[in-house]
């Protein structure tokens, strides 16, 4: 919950923030250098060097930097009401139960496909990480495999899964 309304504080700032924060990279990252970008250009044709800048080009940035903030609070809270949402938390069980039946069998590709799916949905999972960290091991030994032990540790406040992580880890 501290990590959803950090989110929304930071995206209200400075548009995309909180969606990096949410796990959409890319797109927070894009829509947080269009916002400073086109900011930048309202600033100076009002501020800096206002003859320098057309009017039209001004007001255009005007309307780009307020419709990539109304973007960005309308993508923030499609992320977090699904975040939210029952569907969500049930949809990763079923991935999750598809990805552990999946390494039963030995079928690593079908565990891989499942796991990318859980990871995307939501890559602070714990169980999911953990599973992941067991496909690495099985199918990558060595440095992805380390890689993601090292993530299901600093995920694993708890220390839930110490014993394996350690021993994964040496």
């Amino acid at each position: 919950m501290y990590r959803k309304r950090l989110a929304v504080l930071f995206n209200l700032m400075v548009p995309g923030t909180g969606l990096i924060i949410l796990r959409r990279e890319w797109l927070g990252f894009t829509l947080a250098i269009l916002f400073g970008v086109v900011t930048q250009i309202v600033i100076l044709g009002l501020w800096v060097v206002p003859q320098d800048i057309p009017r039209w080009i001004w007001f255009t940035a005007v309307l780009v930097t307020i419709g990539v903030w109304l973007f960005a609070q309308w993508r923030l809270l499609i992320r977090v009401r699904d975040e939210n949402s029952p569907d969500f938390a049930k949809e990763l069980e079923e991935l999750r139960s598809l990805a552990e039946l999946a390494l039963q069998k030995e079928d690593f590709d079908e565990a891989r496909r499942v796991l990318l799916v859980a990871l995307k949905i939501n890559d602070e999972d714990l169980a999911v990480q953990v599973l992941w960290a067991r496909l690495m091991r099985l199918t990558r030994p060595g440095k992805s495999a380390r890689v993601a032990w090292k993530r299901v540790k600093y995920l694993d406040r708890d220390g839930l899964y110490a014993s394996e992580v350690s021993k994964e880890l040496g």
